[in-house]
């Protein structure tokens, strides 16, 4: 009489099945997370890579700014000094001394038989690296503090630039050569400068740094992440 065999091909392991979804699922979780890194750690890169362009475009806009502000102070010291002194067509009251004094300082603006030379320096100061990385929101990771530095320079620099059309206007009219007409050119330029000196000695510096201590916290490689976007 044959004995009988019991069958064991009926188990399930469920151990072994367990642990293999639970390996599937680790792997699944890992793959999610490493893609997830690579995607922030990728906008990180392009954020920092934006910081450098505005950082190098604000830097320009600062060198430029400087210049003008020199130049345009100068002709604004020459109106305080030269407008007290005339009457309302433009005629020099002063002595002849206070005359020859005036154009020994200002030789290229008091020209002789109390001509005036007046011109300003205009600068269309650019602000293609701002634009571009706000409106294509590649800021939106970076601190909210740091955006708002940003922004504030931007913000003057835009009411500077608005302030020329004034400028122009003012300085076509001083050619009627009437004293109310110098006095509202001087008024102009001195609201131009003291904005402008704002933006050079206060806006700009604290922007430049804020955008500094950001890049100097981070350890990104934005240098190659620039060549592999030109390759």
């Amino acid at each position: 009489m044959a004995k009988k065999k019991k069958s064991t091909s009926g188990k399930i392991e469920w151990l072994n099945h367990v642990l293999g979804f639970a390996g599937v699922v680790l792997g699944v979780l890992i793959a999610f997370w490493l893609n997830n890194w690579a995607g922030n750690r990728r906008e990180q890169q392009i954020a920092e890579v934006a910081l450098k362009n505005i950082r190098s475009e604000v830097a320009r806009n600062q060198s430029a700014m400087d210049t003008l502000v020199q130049v345009n102070a100068r002709q604004l010291d020459f109106l305080n000094a030269y407008l007290p002194l005339v009457d309302d067509n433009m005629t020099f009251l002063g002595s002849s001394s206070q005359f020859d004094s005036l154009q020994a300082q200002f030789p290229d603006l008091l020209l002789a038989r109390g001509r005036l030379d007046i011109e300003i320096e205009l600068l269309g100061l650019p602000e293609v690296a701002w634009k571009t990385s706000l409106n294509s929101s590649i800021l939106s990771s970076i601190d909210f503090n740091l955006l708002y530095v940003i922004n504030e320079s931007y913000d003057l620099q835009e009411k500077v630039a608005g302030i020329d059309n004034l400028l122009i206007s003012d300085l076509r009219n001083i050619g009627n050569g009437r004293k109310n007409d110098f006095h509202s050119f001087q008024r102009t330029l001195g609201t131009y400068m003291q904005l402008s000196e704002q933006l050079l000695l206060e806006k700009y510096p604290r922007c430049l740094k804020e955008i500094d201590l950001f890049l100097a916290d981070g350890s990104v490689d934005t240098d190659a992440l620039v060549l592999d976007t030109i390759k």
